[in-house]
């Protein structure tokens, strides 16, 4: 397991449980079989997240997937199904639902806007805006639902952006796209994020500033 998963999951194991589960303490401690049903349409992400929350807390669990990262799932399908001690899988579940579910929406948000410029020439992207502490957690999820670099990998590799609020600093989008893509040639990955209207102090349109290296930033994202 990566590093980085169970960082990310020991904290919020710490978090949610702290020093005892007091629900899970009133459950008869007997072996059961539970399962994980889906309730939407959805792309599912965060499998190895859920195993780590449950086999963390009980090693002796065993988890038995019906879907792997990046599946699409109807509502009533079963997603897995969890063998295990009636009070160590309760007191693990809120935590493995919760990065199921964060990490899913993300997916299948990703999964809808691809769908949507799908036959034109955009490019999505993902930033810089995520859950903090959950940012590589869910640059995976965007690649699990068909996002950049569409096959999931895990740690997913760094993206440079410019951000909206550099281009008011800067003077305006030609300066930020020419000064990243000077430094962005120098590496193996794209940048850029673009602000939305309400994001630009002073917005600008890319056909208004007349740079070159500008231009052809733009043809890469549209």
């Amino acid at each position: 397991m990566k590093n980085d998963i169970k960082k990310i999951v020991q904290l919020a194991i710490s978090e949610d449980i702290g020093d005892g589960d007091l629900t899970s303490t009133l459950l008869e401690n007997k072996m059961i079989v539970a399962e994980i049903v889906c309730r939407e349409n959805a792309v599912i992400c965060g499998i190895e997240f859920a195993n780590l929350c449950f086999l963390s807390i009980d090693p002796k669990i065993q988890i038995t997937w019906n879907v792997e990262d990046g599946s699409n799932v109807i509502p009533g399908q079963i997603i897995c199904r969890i063998y295990g001690f009636a009070k160590t899988i309760v007191t693990a579940e809120r935590v493995a639902l919760n990065f199921l579910q964060i990490l899913s929406a993300t997916s299948t948000k990703t999964a809808e806007l691809v769908g949507l410029i799908s036959g034109t020439k955009a490019k999505l992207l993902d930033t810089r805006k995520t859950i903090p502490g959950l940012r590589k957690a869910q640059k995976y999820a965007v690649k699990c639902g068909g996002g950049p670099k569409a096959q999931p990998q895990w740690p997913p590799p760094p993206t440079d952006v410019v951000h909206g609020a550099n281009i008011p600093v800067r003077g305006s989008a030609a300066d930020s796209a020419a000064s990243a893509m000077d430094a962005s040639a120098k590496a193996e990955h794209d940048p850029l994020e673009w602000p939305t209207p309400s994001e630009s102090v002073a917005p600008r349109s890319l056909r208004e500033t007349g740079s070159k290296g500008c231009r052809r930033q733009r043809q890469r994202i549209l």
